[in-house]
């Protein structure tokens, strides 16, 4: 084996033979430790979200109003879904993020024009998104999005850099839609 060559990442316990007072550290127990620290960095993620309770309109976050997500270091984004609690009786909700670098200047939306969108069809808890990003991208629902419109979204950025900024917006709303929120999964680099 290669010093280069990678340990993969797995789950495993350690026994008090294993770390016992005197106990020799063996190459064994040095793998362990590796397999065991790769499972953890593998399985760790950022979660991310924007949520507004109560019925919601175009302009709701305008200016910053939903807040917004500092990214402070190199991330990718792993998954993403959007859920409405009530869709509303007709129209279509959108959402999107304005993307903006360390120093303030717009980069990009975060969605091409294929935002996520959930048309009105009084549904009831509607979720839309993509996961598995970075491996093999999977677009999913929650089994309530029959009856309505959907777009799971297409991202123009995959990875945030360090310093940017995200902040959502909503782009239309459908009719009596409340209870949005949207979520975001990252893994750093």
């Amino acid at each position: 084996m290669a010093a280069s060559d990678p340990i993969l990442p797995v789950r495993r316990t350690f026994f008090e033979g294993d770390v016992a007072y005197r106990r020799a550290v063996s190459e064994g127990l040095l793998r362990k430790f590796a397999e065991s620290s790769n499972y953890i960095v593998d399985k760790l993620y950022l979660q991310e979200k924007f949520a507004i309770n109560g019925f919601f309109n175009a302009n709701s976050f305008d200016n910053g109003v939903g807040g917004s997500i500092y990214i402070e270091n190199d991330s990718d984004i792993e998954q993403y879904y959007l859920s409405i609690a009530n869709t509303g009786s007709s129209g279509t909700s959108s959402f999107n993020c304005r993307v903006y670098d360390a120093t303030g200047v717009y980069v990009s939306d975060l969605f091409t024009s294929s935002t996520l969108t959930i048309s009105g069809d009084n549904g009831t808890t509607v979720i839309v998104g993509k996961k598995d990003l970075t491996t093999t991208p999977t677009t999913f629902d929650n089994g309530r999005a029959g009856g309505h419109t959907i777009s799971n979204g297409t991202l123009n950025i995959t990875t945030l850099l360090a310093g940017y900024t995200v902040e959502p917006f909503i782009e239309t709303n459908g009719v009596a839609a409340f209870n949005l929120m949207f979520n975001m999964k990252l893994q750093e680099q």
